[in-house]
């Protein structure tokens, strides 16, 4: 079953209606193995958020 739940997650998708302000959030989706993320951007980080 752990390869059944790494499947569903990568076919997952991260949706925030406000930006994120650290990439933190980012790398942990990442360390479990969420690929898509979708968010509105805004933050003065964005390109290190971006980049994560």
């Amino acid at each position: 079953p752990k390869e059944y739940e790494q499947q569903i997650i990568s076919e997952c998708v991260l949706v925030s209606d406000a930006f994120f302000p650290f990439a933190d959030n980012i790398d942990h989706a990442a360390e479990v193995g969420l690929r898509y993320i979708v968010q509105p951007g805004g933050s003065k980080r964005d390109e290190e958020v971006i980049s994560a």
